[in-house]
């Protein structure tokens, strides 16, 4: 994987390209009422995850269907707490897709450097250097990747500082609960 400036130059330059679609975001019960996340972590430190490193990059993550935002929060086979699914629309302006070959190579990455798991390395992985490096440089609002889970569904890791008022957004809209968010 590239770092410092090759890697500024490849985000830069690499292919992204527009999304609009209805994704999906897991969180515990107790917290559907801040169904965009922006209340968590003002307090304490974020965690680690695939895309940002502990204390770092604000990183939304949602899938595209229900089992896979399930399955990511690993809140499946024998979860002991409740979970709420809700869609959230989705309009990016750059986004990368790690499915992509071209994307993959522009990048020095591979298939194993992205399925690391980052809950088992004291260094930043690949993938996490590379959301901490969208965020910085401004460049990409968003990135796409295959589930690692069995349900093996895309993924959406949304670069929060990178979404733009009036071009990129994220949006629940629910009138029957009358849940209501959005970001930027």
């Amino acid at each position: 994987m590239l770092t410092g400036q090759a890697l500024q130059q490849a985000l830069a330059t690499v292919s992204s390209r527009p999304l609009r679609a209805i994704y999906f975001r897991a969180t515990p019960l107790l917290y559907a009422n801040d169904p965009l996340g922006k209340n968590r972590g003002r307090s304490s430190r974020l965690p680690a995850n695939r895309f940002n490193l502990a204390g770092g990059a604000r990183v939304l993550y949602l899938a595209d269907t229900h089992q896979t935002c399930a399955a990511e929060a690993q809140a499946v086979g024998g979860a002991s707490f409740a979970i709420a699914t809700i869609p959230v629309h989705v309009t990016l302006q750059a986004v990368l897709d790690l499915q992509d070959p071209a994307t993959l190579a522009a990048l020095a990455l591979t298939p194993p450097q992205i399925a690391i798991n980052f809950r088992l390395n004291t260094q930043p992985t690949p993938t996490q250097a590379l959301g901490e490096a969208c965020a910085k440089y401004g460049t990409i609002d968003g990135i796409l990747y295959k589930s690692l889970t069995p349900t093996g569904g895309i993924c959406l890791a949304v670069i929060e500082k990178n979404l733009r008022a009036g071009a990129s957004s994220l949006i629940v809209s629910d009138p029957r609960s009358k849940l209501s968010d959005q970001l930027p």
